[in-house]
């Protein structure tokens, strides 16, 4: 069984290296076997910054994103987890069930 939204936590791969500036990241997947640079923008940038070493649930990224760019977090929602799960399976972010 899949566990709720909730008690899914996201954070950053400790094997990525990344920079920022204004609303671009660039990530670098260290432990690929040939790995290219990662441009995010926008919205993706702004989630990416979000995630840190402490796991955050889904409502705790897309809270502040909702409130920053003025919409309704129900809105985002599925959107924002999407992109968590594309960014887990290229290695980026890791998530876990967390109670």
């Amino acid at each position: 069984m899949i566990a709720p939204e909730a008690s899914v936590h996201w954070w950053r791969s400790p094997r990525v290296a990344w920079v920022a500036e204004a609303d671009r990241a660039v990530l670098l997947n260290l432990e690929s076997e040939a790995p290219q640079p990662e441009q995010l923008d926008g919205t993706a940038a702004a989630i990416w910054t979000l995630l840190g070493a402490t796991p955050l649930s889904l409502d705790q990224i897309v809270t502040p994103l909702a409130t920053a760019y003025g919409v309704a977090p129900d809105a985002i929602r599925g959107d924002v987890a999407a992109f968590l799960e594309t960014l887990r399976a290229k290695g980026y972010a890791e998530s876990s069930e967390l109670s």
